[in-house]
């Protein structure tokens, strides 16, 4: 990478009154990508703006320094911040002792470029070994975890994930659900999903929607007391089996020396002598989303 002192002022909500300053900027090989205190910006067409944040989409006019006049736009106000490890340099350039106070303010910039939180991402997520990788050479389960890492460049506060381990095989799904654990710890990560199994193990807080509404809501311990005579086990014959099927919804069946073992939710006994068994996360979620009669509700 190439380091550079360059002019950044922040162009969005501003006119040529935002926050600016002077300090050392990497360029990407390719120079297409700027990297300061944090950010990654790409050029950008415009008149006002010449660079743009890839992360929030703010605007940015970024620019070499001016030797004899003010960096900042002729009707633009405010002090630039300058980075403390730069002042010798600008100060050399300008031809100036030491920096006029009314116009600049002095103050200490974090040297974390986005390279350094990348690799800190991806040994995160696991893909450390992978780095050299192209994306289309990465399995299902690694371009999800890559996801995450872009996602998680910007240091968010609230993570949304849509159904992030659909077609994951069982190794790869409770690796993610490890991930997704960890990575809440300090921020709120909402995932939505149809798999049981990935709420039931890392869920505090569990919200299921129908049709856009929200029909029923609260921990696991909440979801379960919800349905707690609802769901019955009977046994019976094949061809009551396959009548009930069609009557009740049926979370699970197995056939054993002749017979039928049925799992049913409902609100009623299904037949007479059904036990009353403890329900879980799957029994409520088929209570509202789930099949009887062979159609779904």
């Amino acid at each position: 990478m190439i380091n550079n002192l360059m002019y950044i002022e922040l162009k969005t909500g501003y006119s040529d009154d935002g926050p600016a300053w002077i300090g050392y900027v990497k360029t990407s090989k390719s120079k297409k990508t700027i990297y300061f205190n944090d950010h990654a910006f790409q050029k950008n067409i415009g008149n006002y703006a010449n660079y743009i944040d890839i992360e929030n989409g703010d605007k940015y006019w970024i620019s070499g320094l001016k030797k004899e006049e003010s960096n900042r736009h002729w009707a633009g106000h405010g002090k630039i911040m300058v980075d403390r490890r730069a002042v010798n340099e600008y100060l050399s350039l300008i031809g100036e002792k030491e920096l006029p106070l009314n116009l600049f303010e002095v103050v200490d910039i974090e040297d974390r470029f986005p390279v350094k939180r990348v690799k800190e991402l991806l040994e995160q997520v696991g893909l450390a070994k992978s780095v050299n990788k192209k994306m289309k050479k990465l399995s299902g389960g690694m371009k999800r975890r890559a996801g995450i890492a872009q996602a998680m460049l910007n240091n968010p506060k609230i993570l949304i994930l849509d159904e992030p381990t659909a077609g994951l095989d069982p190794t790869e799904r409770v690796r993610f659900r490890n991930l997704i654990s960890e990575l809440s710890e300090e921020r709120i990560v909402i995932l939505s999903t149809h798999i049981v199994s990935d709420v039931e193990y890392i869920a505090n807080e569990i919200w299921l929607m129908k049709e856009g509404q929200i029909v029923q809501q609260g921990d696991l311990d909440h979801m379960l007391a919800s349905m707690q005579e609802n769901v019955y086990a009977c046994e019976v014959s094949q061809a009551e089996a396959t009548k009930m099927m069609k009557q009740f919804k049926v979370s699970n069946m197995k056939a054993e020396r002749g017979m039928v073992e049925l799992r049913i939710i409902a609100d009623q006994p299904p037949i007479h002598g059904a036990s009353v068994v403890e329900p879980t996360l799957e029994d409520v979620f088929l209570y509202y989303f789930g099949e009887k009669g062979g159609e779904i509700e």
